[in-house]
């Protein structure tokens, strides 16, 4: 028999009963509709306990499924535990993964950085060389520049000497005037040779300058001065104006620390009855400039001198 054919003979087992109950209330006259349902009871009772039979093991299959279902159910919250741990584990990877991404992004960022860095080292190299390769030149113009200062300062013993020499002939026409005709002419030949020595000394300061000029952005600059403490001097009795008398240089482009400043003097005129004495002495140098003196030492037998100076750094 199937479960639904035990609920139906049940179902039907419980109206009978309840019909039973209500007939035996009932009066004797209905004796034979006692007898008969007495009957059917008979038969149906072994039916009955075969169908209740079924039911209990319905129940028990029943209680049987709903344990399996409720096992069922415990499974799948397992399940789904693991399902929750599985997405946070591929999130996890996911995150991860971005992270990878990232790190090679900014491994290709570095690689890039690298290679400017590379390429800027290259640069560098090269203007390294170009560099050393200035330092040369200017060694080279800096002997030059050595060698031309060595020049003019045998010019200025040359000139040195002969202004001795020039002064001695005239320190003897005074005692000699009757040689005086001659001693002016010997001293015209010398003013022509010293005229001679000074265009030579003034060529070699213009080659000097032209040589300097190309260090004065980095290292050197030049000038000239003149000094005329005496200037109505030529054959006036108006007397000589004094000594000592000062001079201060503004360099054209200043200095990073004081320099070196020499000087030499290229020309010069003063009295002839008369000893010419002086001296230069350089003052308060600084980046930006410099003091020249100039004193006679005397009543004014120098009349003017004209002084070449020369700044660099060493």
């Amino acid at each position: 028999m199937s479960g639904v054919t035990y609920i139906n003979i049940v179902l039907l087992c419980l109206n009978i009963w309840t019909t039973n109950s209500a007939t035996t209330s009932m009066s004797a006259s209905t004796i034979e509709s006692t007898t008969a349902r007495t009957t059917l009871s008979m038969t149906l009772d072994p039916l009955l306990q075969s169908g209740m039979g079924g039911f209990l093991q319905l129940i028990q299959e029943f209680g049987s499924l709903r344990a399996q279902v409720e096992q069922q159910e415990e499974a799948n919250k397992l399940l789904r535990d693991k399902v929750a741990r599985l997405e946070a584990l591929l999130k996890l990877v996911n995150t991860t993964a971005v992270l990878e991404t990232d790190y090679l992004k900014q491994g290709s960022m570095v690689q890039q950085e690298i290679s400017t860095l590379l390429q800027t080292t290259t640069f560098i190299e090269a203007e390294m060389t170009n560099a050393v390769a200035t330092a040369t030149m200017l060694e080279m113009e800096m002997m030059k520049v050595e060698k031309s200062l060595d020049d003019v300062t045998d010019c200025h013993d040359t000139f040195k000497a002969r202004l001795e020499n020039m002064t001695s002939s005239l320190v003897d026409t005074t005692n000699e005037t009757n040689r005086l005709t001659f001693n002016s002419e010997m001293l015209n030949q010398t003013m022509e040779e010293l005229n001679k020595d000074i265009r030579e000394l003034t060529s070699k300061g213009d080659d000097l300058k032209m040589s300097t000029s190309r260090l004065d952005s980095v290292a050197c600059q030049s000038g000239r001065l003149f000094f005329r403490g005496s200037s109505n001097y030529r054959y006036s009795n108006t007397r000589y104006e004094q000594w000592p008398e000062n001079q201060r240089v503004q360099f054209t482009k200043q200095f990073m620390r004081p320099p070196t400043v020499s000087y030499g003097v290229v020309g010069m005129e003063a009295d002839k009855d008369y000893d010419v004495k002086f001296n230069l002495t350089i003052n308060d140098v600084r980046s930006s400039g410099f003091l020249l003196q100039c004193n006679a030492n005397g009543k004014g037998e120098l009349v003017q001198l004209d002084v070449q100076w020369l700044a660099c750094l060493v």
